[in-house]
């Protein structure tokens, strides 16, 4: 049992968690904690934005995107373009275009999204990778240049 003062009340705390003790300390790493800047939160939005784009949900992945970084890799160096090809999900694959994901980047075994999309048999998404990785070439335009434009 602890007594502590928070302005003019003084409150009797039991068993403190460490957060409510930082809390009443105010410290630097409550407000990065509660502001999801933890490595668990991060973590969390991640795979949560993977579980969007596996189930094609392209507006909840678009809620995700302002959370992570939608070039995330897991171990094996997916990215969720890689997770939205093998799925079958043209839309989703738009919505990270969108954001500003690189279409065309590698995962630990050298493969593509469009090469994903092509040994799954999913030929419309493969269609529209193919579309939208040309029309970025014609334009000149980078996914450094995309992600600035959301």
């Amino acid at each position: 049992v602890m007594l502590t003062s928070v302005g003019t009340v003084t409150v009797v705390l039991a068993a403190l968690s460490v957060l409510a003790l930082a809390v009443l300390e105010s410290l630097e790493c409550v407000g990065m904690v509660h502001l999801g800047r933890g490595k668990a939160w991060v973590r969390a939005q991640e795979a949560a934005l993977i579980d969007a784009v596996a189930l094609g949900d392209a507006e909840q992945v678009r809620r995700l995107a302002a959370l992570v970084d939608v070039e995330a890799k897991d171990l094996d160096g997916s990215t969720a373009a890689h997770v939205a090809a093998e799925g079958g999900s043209s839309a989703v694959i738009r919505a990270l275009h969108s954001l500003g994901a690189d279409l065309e980047a590698v995962d630990v075994q050298g493969r593509t999204p469009r090469d994903l999309a092509w040994r799954r048999g999913n030929l419309g998404v493969e269609a529209e990778l193919t579309r939208l990785i040309e029309q970025d070439l014609a334009l000149g335009r980078t996914c450094a240049e995309r992600r600035a434009m959301v």
